[in-house]
């Protein structure tokens, strides 16, 4: 196993009785002024949203919404917002959506304290001051983690190319992972939403270690229970406590703690992103498409691996025709 030094700084709020706990997060932090991003209509829709401009209403914090961000937000979006953001000074950002909106909000706070723009898009991780400004991560979706975590993704707007940055300093402040925010999803999204959540675990499991190691035999736990609530979701898929537990399954799968001692290419997503670039299809759409036949590939390679895993293969061979 190689060396590895790991933090998790993100402070995680679960349980549909967790609002008193993110109250108490927020007054510590001593927020005056939040800058609220949410896309462009479910947030409202749904609800969620006010719920939100609610409790920060009750705390007295002044929000200003901004209610704009697509499911592929591009580098002339995240600059535009990025100076929006530095006109309204505010002590947060709250990303309140799926991953899209998570990942504008790490590049608007990356941005906003950085005047070159060139240096951030073109050297992507490199030459840049870290940002200053927290994020508070409250998602609307399963399967995406990206609340837990310093990576987001933007599609550049001339090169149409969609890159992945990391940076620590964008690394959400707080995640409040409220089984409200995810009641009102549908179950075919909760469904591919479960697909996300297999194949961050089994980009992190065939990684390039080929005997196992300690967070492997963690993984195959991980995914025996991914299976059991998908299974579940037919009678049991509105229970708050099932949805509760995928919620956690996606932050545990992207907190990059099963990845430590390894390299993780992540050729998936990188396969997705490309097909993405061509189709425009949903993102856990795209996994679901790619997964069985990638996975044939990765037990191929990794044949000790492979037979702690067969009980995945099996349940994709099932469900995705």
């Amino acid at each position: 196993m190689r060396s590895f030094y790991y933090s998790l700084p993100t402070i995680i709020v679960a349980g549909d009785t967790s609002r008193s706990s993110f109250v108490v997060q927020l007054q510590l932090l001593g927020l005056k002024r939040i800058w609220l991003l949410t896309g462009k209509s479910s947030a409202k829709q749904t609800g969620t949203r006010e719920l939100v401009l609610e409790l920060l209403k009750e705390l007295g914090i002044d929000a200003h919404i901004e209610d704009s961000c697509s499911p592929c937000p591009d580098t002339t979006y995240i600059s535009t917002m990025a100076q929006k953001l530095r006109n309204y000074a505010p002590d947060a950002i709250l990303a309140h959506g799926g991953g899209a909106v998570m990942d504008a909000a790490k590049g608007i706070v990356l941005l906003a304290a950085n005047s070159n723009e060139t240096c951030i898009w073109e050297n992507k991780q490199r030459k840049f001051k870290d940002a200053t400004l927290p994020v508070i991560g409250l998602p609307t979706t399963i399967g995406t983690g990206s609340e837990v975590n310093g990576a987001f993704a933007i599609y550049h707007a001339k090169t149409k190319e969609k890159f992945v940055f990391f940076n620590l300093s964008v690394r959400p402040k707080i995640a409040w992972l409220n089984p409200d925010f995810v009641r009102h999803l549908p179950m075919s999204l909760v469904r591919e939403g479960t697909f996300d959540i297999l194949s961050h675990f089994l980009e992190q499991y065939f990684s390039d270690n080929e005997s196992l190691i300690w967070s492997d035999y963690a993984t195959i736990g991980l995914m025996k229970d991914t299976i059991r609530c998908y299974r579940m979701l037919d009678e049991w898929g509105s229970l708050t406590e099932l949805r509760e537990n995928m919620q956690l399954l996606s932050l545990l799968a992207m907190s990059y703690l099963l990845s430590q001692g390894k390299h993780v290419p992540w050729t998936l997503h990188h396969i997705v992103d490309q097909s993405r670039d061509s189709t425009g299809i949903h993102h856990a759409s795209a996994i679901k498409a790619h997964l069985k036949d990638w996975m044939s590939v990765k037990m191929n390679d990794r044949a000790a691996k492979a037979s702690h895993v067969l009980f995945v293969k099996e349940f994709l061979d099932e469900v995705i025709v």
